[in-house]
């Protein structure tokens, strides 16, 4: 197949018409709403998306997918250790199923915390009629949506069932109830979300308090000595350069190096080693200076 232009504004958004039906084959698999995540090259003045998506554990209902933080750290953390480059691993896909395709609270909410970690996120949202919407996020910014629809035919088939079996593979217990049978029999199936849980209406609603992050234990080797840490799993490297002052260490977790642009997804156990860096020789005007690797800015109105 060949790939499809999706988007052109200061510069052209493309995809593999491959990863496109995939979306829509994912999209009709199931009743329920369904989440993964994709990968985002960036080639200049281009973003392009290629044939992959990862699957990870989720809760999911036909009103309700949520991506788990912990889910996405184990698999960055697998990801890197595997020698793969994590900061592809930029896009962020979910179902509507028979709705509209919009981007709720929740989206938003999820939306934020990847642009947290990643210096841009593509994000996706379909629907079973073969309607996307697409949102770029650049460095925390709100940048661009546009709609598209999805190419070819309603999959039907065993495209549908291969894709059903992996999402089934990939479901976790929910951590709500469903409540059936109450009042009439129209309202068997009636049931409404509540910050995490499914009550009936009749039942007395009581606010949701979300659990607290669980810390994890790590140690910090720095200038000969050891220091046992207690840390989120998604702490942010800057706060660790910060509070020891690590400006001028290459720093590595468990023998893999940090990758400057993402908030490394930490496990317990994990050894952090920081090095001083040798001092650097002074460069030409004409050297290319740190972070100018030819990745466009998207956000500029020059380009």
């Amino acid at each position: 197949m060949a790939d499809t232009l999706l988007a052109s504004f200061h510069a052209e958004c493309i995809a593999s018409e491959e990863f496109l039906r995939r979306l829509w084959v994912y999209t009709c698999a199931t009743h329920d709403e369904v989440s993964a995540l994709g990968e985002v090259e960036i080639r200049g003045q281009q973003l392009y998306i290629p044939d992959i998506l990862h699957v990870l554990p989720m809760e999911r209902g036909p009103g309700h997918v949520e991506l788990d933080m912990d889910e996405l750290a184990k698999f960055l953390t697998q990801h890197v250790r595997a020698g793969k480059n994590p900061e592809r691993v930029r896009l962020w896909f979910h179902t509507h199923v028979n709705m509209s395709v919009f981007f709720s609270g929740t989206d938003e909410d999820t939306i934020k915390r990847l642009a947290a970690m990643m210096p841009l996120v593509v994000a996706v949202v379909t629907n079973q009629s073969g309607e996307a919407l697409w949102r770029i996020v650049q460095s925390g910014q709100y940048f661009v949506d546009w709609r598209t629809d999805l190419p070819g035919k309603r999959p039907i088939g065993e495209e549908l069932k291969e894709a059903k079996q992996v999402i089934d593979a990939k479901t976790i217990e929910p951590k709500w109830q469903r409540w059936f049978g109450y009042g009439k029999k129209d309202d068997a199936d009636d049931y409404s979300y509540l910050g995490g849980h499914y009550q009936h209406p009749e039942q007395k609603r009581t606010a949701y308090t979300p659990p607290k992050e669980k810390l994890i234990r790590v140690s910090l080797i720095h200038g000969g000595e050891k220091k046992a840490l207690k840390l989120r799993r998604l702490t942010p490297i800057e706060e660790l350069v910060a509070a020891f002052h690590l400006e001028n260490c290459e720093i590595t977790i468990s023998g893999v190096t940090m990758f400057n642009n993402m908030r490394y997804p930490l496990i317990d156990g994990d050894v952090i080693k920081a090095v001083e860096k040798e001092p650097k020789e002074p460069t030409s005007e004409t050297e290319e200076k740190p972070g100018e690797t030819g990745a466009y800015d998207f956000r500029s109105e020059d380009h």
